[in-house]
C-alpha cells in the first residue's frame, strides 16, 4: 500500500459500522477479531468497546489464529456458526512478521 493512501476507516470504526449493520438488520453477529500493531491496554479496551469479539497483537502465528477461531467455533456450533480453517500446513507461519 502506498504511503499516501489514508483508509477511509479505522479497524475499530469498522467494526463498530458492522456491529450497527448487524443490530439494523437483525443479522447474526459476525465474529471479529481485532489483528493489531498497538498493544497498549487503551488500545483493547477501544477495540473491544467497537464491539470486536478477541484481540490478538500482532506478530500472530496462524495456529494461534485457528486456536482462536476453533475456540469459537466449538462455542457456536449449536447457532448454526461454522468455520473450519485448514492450519495443519502453515501452523507456524505468522500473519504481521
Amino acid at each position: 500500500m502506498s504511503a499516501n493512501v489514508v483508509p477511509v476507516m479505522d479497524g475499530s470504526s469498522a467494526t463498530a459500522a458492522i456491529r450497527t449493520i448487524e443490530n439494523e438488520r437483525g443479522s447474526r453477529r459476525a465474529f471479529i477479531v481485532a489483528l493489531t500493531g498497538l498493544a497498549e491496554e487503551k488500545d483493547r479496551e477501544i477495540a473491544f468497546a467497537s464491539g470486536v469479539d478477541h484481540f490478538l497483537t500482532k506478530p500472530v502465528s496462524l495456529k494461534k489464529l485457528g486456536e482462536v477461531i476453533g475456540e469459537w467455533e466449538q462455542q457456536n456450533t449449536d447457532r448454526g456458526f461454522a468455520v473450519k480453517p485448514d492450519t495443519t500446513a502453515r501452523s507456524e507461519q505468522t500473519v504481521g512478521a
